[in-house]
Formats: C-alpha cells, sequence, structure tokens
C-alpha cells in the first residue's frame, strides 16, 4: 500500500513564539543563580512547558505567588494591565514575551475613543483576550465567541471590529459580513495572524484528500484546535492530536495510506522532526503544499 504524507507548510513555530522561546533562554543562561517564574504558560504546548521546567522554570498562576523582587517572564500571548501593575507593586524583574502582533493588538484597542463601541470576536477565557479586554474596560464591548453570535449583536451606528489573532480567517469574514448588516459604520480591524493564515489555508487544501490528518500541538492551544476544525470542514474524518512521537498510534496509522500533517504555531521543532522521524518509519513519503 502506498502511503502519502501531505505535509502543510510552515511548520514549527511562528516568530512571536520563537521570540518568546529566545528570551527565555537568555534568562535561563545570565540568570542561573535566581528563579525564573513564569505566570500561567509561556506559549500553549506542554512539551514546551516541561523542557522549560526541567531548566528551572516555575510555573504561576497569579502573580501573588512570586516572591517579591524576583523574575517574572510573561507569556507570549500577553495579559491585563492589571497584571503588570501588579508585578510592579511586588517590585518583581519584569520580562515580556507578548507577541508582537498581540502588542499591536493592544494597541490598537487602546486607541479606540471611548465613546466608540467594541465588538470582539474570540474565546472570551483565553490570555490574549483577557489582556485586550482588559485595555477596553471603559468601553462598551460586546463580546463574541463565533461568527453567527454576530447575528445577535444589537444594531449601531458605529463600532470597531476586533478578533484574537489565532481565530480562523474564514470566521472572521463571515462575522464581519454579518456585521456589516448591523452596524451603519463598521471599522473593521480583525486581522488573523500571517503564520496561522498560512497553514489553516494549506491544511483546508489538502484535508479532503486525507484519510486522517495529524495535528501536532496542544489541544489548548486555540490555532492548534482551528487546523482539527477546518480539516474536519474540509472533509476529512479523522483528526489525530499529538504533541510528540510516543503518543502516536502506530497500530491505527498502519491502515491509513494518506494522511496530513499540520502543526500548531507553538509546537517545538524536535517534536515535529520525531513525528516526521515516526511517519517515515511507517513507509510514509511526504508531499508539501
Amino acid at each position: 500500500m502506498n502511503k502519502t504524507l501531505h505535509i502543510v507548510s510552515p511548520l514549527g513555530v511562528c516568530s512571536g513564539v520563537r521570540r518568546a522561546m529566545n528570551l527565555f533562554d537568555k534568562l535561563a543562561e545570565s540568570s542561573s543563580a535566581r528563579p525564573i517564574y513564569v505566570l500561567h504558560e509561556l506559549v500553549h504546548n506542554r512539551t514546551v512547558t516541561e523542557s522549560m521546567r526541567s531548566r528551572g522554570a516555575i510555573f504561576v498562576n497569579a502573580v501573588s505567588e512570586v516572591p517579591q523582587g524576583s523574575i517574572i517572564l510573561l507569556g507570549a500571548h500577553g495579559c491585563p494591565r492589571s497584571v503588570i501593575d501588579e508585578c510592579l507593586e511586588r517590585n518583581l524583574e519584569i520580562h515580556d514575551a507578548t507577541c508582537p502582533l498581540v502588542r499591536l493588538l493592544q494597541e490598537n484597542a487602546k486607541s479606540v475613543p471611548l465613546d466608540t463601541p467594541v465588538i470582539f470576536l474570540g474565546d472570551g477565557h483565553h490570555q490574549e483576550v483577557l489582556g485586550v479586554l482588559d485595555r477596553l474596560k471603559d468601553h462598551q464591548v460586546h463580546l463574541i465567541e463565533s461568527a453567527e453570535e454576530a447575528a445577535r449583536v444589537p444594531e449601531l451606528d458605529q463600532a470597531v471590529f476586533f478578533s484574537q489573532t489565532t481565530r480562523c480567517f474564514t470566521e472572521i469574514s463571515a462575522a464581519a459580513d454579518l456585521l456589516s448588516k448591523r452596524v451603519r459604520n463598521l471599522d473593521n480591524r480583525a486581522h488573523a495572524c500571517d503564520a496561522v493564515m498560512k497553514r489553516q489555508t494549506a491544511m483546508r487544501e489538502i484535508a479532503g484528500a486525507c484519510q486522517a490528518v495529524i495535528v501536532i500541538g496542544s489541544q489548548n492551544s486555540s490555532n492548534a484546535r482551528r487546523l482539527g476544525e477546518i480539516a474536519l470542514e474540509a472533509g476529512c474524518r479523522k483528526i489525530i492530536f499529538t504533541e510528540d512521537a510516543k503518543a502516536l498510534d502506530t497500530k491505527e496509522l498502519d491502515t491509513i495510506s494518506s494522511i496530513g500533517l499540520g502543526t500548531a504555531t507553538s509546537a517545538p521543532d524536535n517534536a515535529i522532526s520525531e513525528v516526521l522521524e515516526r511517519l517515515s518509519q511507517l513507509g510514509f513519503k511526504s508531499e508539501e503544499i
């Protein structure tokens, strides 16, 4: 049986995640005598988190858990301004790994006049969204978690539309179309990360021809979940989420002749290499899209 592997390009971490990981590397090398506290996660990937923990990183869920004067590393998804204020109050040495695209979104949100309503498409529990909403706390904000919810936004004379950077670009477009019918003057500033969009476009192109799709990434990663959802929408019947080669069910893969492979923007290079090596051992020959 011929076994084909369709690879969604690009693979591996995006520039924002790479920047965050490099920042931790520099801190780990220069601060060996001091612990590095990380708020929540640096990126949404268990493999990366465990690697950092093995190098001495201490993960906390609140700034109050960090001893005064310590080093704190803030994750790539950004955080509320109130978190930074709390860090300053505790005299912490702040190292902010917020993705530049997320930082731009935060600055854009701050620039909206107070009398202008905001519509935000995103997951209300995600760190990126929480950070942006904190900067809009004095505004009238309508949070929608799907394009369909845009139809329930009240009719408005004007509004600014933003989106979480890892949302599906087709969902953003669909929401904007619905909102344009409910808002007389809609200022559409919603934008998905280019690295995410490229992966989504390639996944949509190849998934329908695949019996299964492997997504390397954590299921708490928004862009990993989106890749799985897009593959299903494109006609693929089976989605396999994995963070490394060890978690792959090789018996299951023996019965599959055509498989797609995509990666979350936080999937580390070593995990990708190991999965590709395992698939090669199983007889899959790659075709890059």
